[in-house]
């Protein structure tokens, strides 16, 4: 167990210094003053102060010992002993009662003692016995299988089945698959640098297999049954993500460390190389969008397949190198059987919607047709009457997602859009009907991102789910209106926006606002000021409100608000009632 030594405190006890190979640390009043140790001690006890160092001291109250013969040992041990006799006095020795041990610590303290530590030396704690085990269970099942994040691989799929066949999966509730997969331009660079005596044989032996593994995977089924298998066993799962980053909060091991995917360091350890995600969407290659498109209805298949109706988890898409391409969002007819009850169960929806890649065309109704950019994602919604929370984040703040956005606040598309029929003969019939708007009566909270916007627009999507919508939230959304040029500088359109709300009584609890602007995003941002700031002195990127009474606090909240141009012009406050005349004046 390594070195120990035994000094007295004054309830009769003694602490033994108790140096692990993944060295813990637990902090006791009965220590005695650092002084009193040895030297060579001191610097081991002032480095386990320091939080989350690479090794620590574990100290802790164990049952007092016969003191060793002073003649035995060293003069500074000596010492120390005869200084421990001095402080017990006269006590008699504790009793079996009296004594304390570490498995003896209550919950509570088993937890904070754990926090300090990395997760290699957490899992040694938790070997130590199985006392110990059962203390810290729970607290170690919350923090590390809550939420877990695999890939499309036979190694990570298989962790997931394993997890949900054991006592850990009553606690997994945010299951996140991501878009990591071997490339076989890693194989090529391996083998080239083999041939030139610069590179690892067995590590393009494990890379070229687990590309087989992989290629197998995905084109016999087996990742469909793996993920099956494991949604049938998960009785609490409330999320099921699609993500292409690692997440953070794994505080214990550092502020850089990540919640990475299950089994890509494993694979890295092997290979030499790392599992990649797919490259940004403007390098997408047709077999990255196959790739996507395959995982994101194969999580809909196995969700469909493997849960009841009224177990229906949350569906999260949250891509940040890219997004989902419209045609993963066509249901074809022999997959609607087991995804449309899905669709029409779900409840949460968040989605990374790319630009279309090709717009649909539709009938008009009236011997014509239409083209629509917004024709598979409106399909894909059309049949959630379910929906309680909705999130939307299209291709960027520079793409125009209005037609979209019309079809959501249920405004018909203008007639001049209708497409020629000439040359084409019974039109009737060879194009698909537009879907009508869902009315969405239950939808709570509505979520747009990542668009440009005219704010009129987006005054009629809210006003359409006024009813029922209790919060809205808004991020890197670039605000327009019919009258750009002439109003830009002088009006604050979010402010404007936020009014007309307040006005028409919208019943909110939460309004969250971040890296907005308006008219270019890039030249009108819009910044908060703190209370008793110039607007010139805003600086606050993002804004988030909460209450009960929004009527009440909008008018402060609103004040806040400031729009300050980045060629120097002079900041647009929102804490008049001038831009509103001067919008409604234009």
């Amino acid at each position: 167990m390594g070195l120990s030594h035994y000094l007295g405190t004054s309830r009769g006890r003694y602490l033994r210094y108790i140096n692990f190979q993944s060295s813990l640390l637990f902090h006791s009043s009965n220590i005695v003053p650092c002084s009193h140790f040895p030297t060579r001690f001191q610097s081991s006890f002032f480095r386990c102060t320091q939080p989350r160092t690479s090794r620590r001291l574990f100290i802790v109250s164990l049952p007092s010992p016969q003191l060793p013969e002073t003649n035995n040992h060293s003069p500074l041990i000596s010492r120390h002993c005869d200084r421990a006799s001095e402080v017990m006095g006269s006590q008699s020795s504790p009793t079996q009662k009296d004594r304390a041990s570490l498995d003896g610590l209550p919950q509570e303290t088993m937890v904070s003692i754990a926090s300090y530590l990395t997760t290699p030396e957490y899992g040694t704690l938790r070997l130590v016995c199985r006392k110990i085990e059962n203390l810290l269970f729970e607290p170690f099942a919350f923090e590390f299988f809550t939420k877990r994040q695999f890939m499309f691989s036979e190694f990570s799929l298989g962790a997931l089945v394993g997890i949900s066949e054991s006592r850990l999966a009553p606690h997994l509730k945010y299951l996140i698959f991501t878009l990591e997969r071997p490339y076989m331009f890693f194989l090529g660079q391996n083998l080239y640098h083999i041939n030139n005596g610069t590179g690892i044989a067995h590590h393009y032996a494990r890379g070229y297999e687990e590309y087989l593994s992989h290629q197998a995977l995905v084109s016999s089924g087996q990742d469909f049954e793996l993920i099956v298998r494991a949604l049938r066993n998960l009785p609490k799962l409330e999320t099921v993500g699609l993500r292409d980053y690692p997440c953070h909060g794994r505080y214990r091991d550092g502020g850089d460390c990540l919640w990475r995917t299950y089994g890509t360091l494993t694979y890295y350890r092997e290979t030499g190389v790392p599992y990649m995600p797919s490259p940004l969407f403007e390098s997408l290659k047709s077999e990255d969008i196959t790739h996507i498109c395959h995982i994101f209805r194969t999580i809909l298949r196995a969700v469909g397949t493997a849960r009841e109706p009224d177990a229906y988890p949350g569906l999260e898409v949250i891509l940040r190198r890219h997004f989902l391409p419209d045609f993963a969002l066509n249901i074809p007819r022999y997959l609607q059987p087991t995804i449309s009850p899905v669709l029409e169960g779900l409840k949460v929806l968040v989605l990374s919607i790319a630009p279309p890649t090709f717009p649909g065309l539709v009938s008009d109704g009236q011997g014509g047709y239409l083209t629509h950019n917004g024709f598979l994602l409106a399909k894909f919604l059309s049949t959630m009457h379910s929906l309680e929370e909705l999130r939307l984040n299209f291709g960027g703040s520079g793409y125009n997602a209005a037609e979209m956005v019309k079809w959501l606040a249920n405004i018909p598309k203008s007639s001049d859009a209708v497409g020629s029929t000439q040359g084409v003969n019974n039109v009737e019939g060879r194009f698909a009907e537009m879907p009508p708007t869902p009315e969405f009566r239950h939808l709570k909270r509505l979520d747009i991102g990542m668009l440009t916007l005219d704010v009129s627009l987006l005054l009629d999507l809210y006003t359409r789910y006024k009813s029922s919508l209790r919060k809205i939230s808004f991020h890197r959304v670039n605000l327009v209106s019919e009258w750009s040029g002439q109003v830009e500088d002088r009006v604050n359109l979010w402010a404007w926006f936020l009014r007309r709300v307040t006005q028409l009584g919208f019943n909110l609890s939460a309004i969250t606002l971040s890296r907005l602007g308006q008219h270019r995003i890039d030249e009108f941002p819009l910044l908060f000021r703190r209370p008793g700031e110039a607007p010139a002195e805003a600086s606050v990127k993002s804004m988030k409100w909460t209450g009960m009474d929004w009527e009440r606090d909008s008018r402060e909240f609103i004040q806040s608000m400031v729009v300050i141009p980045r060629d120097g012009g002079d900041p647009c406050v929102g804490d008049g009632e001038d831009s509103d005349v001067e919008m409604e004046g234009m």
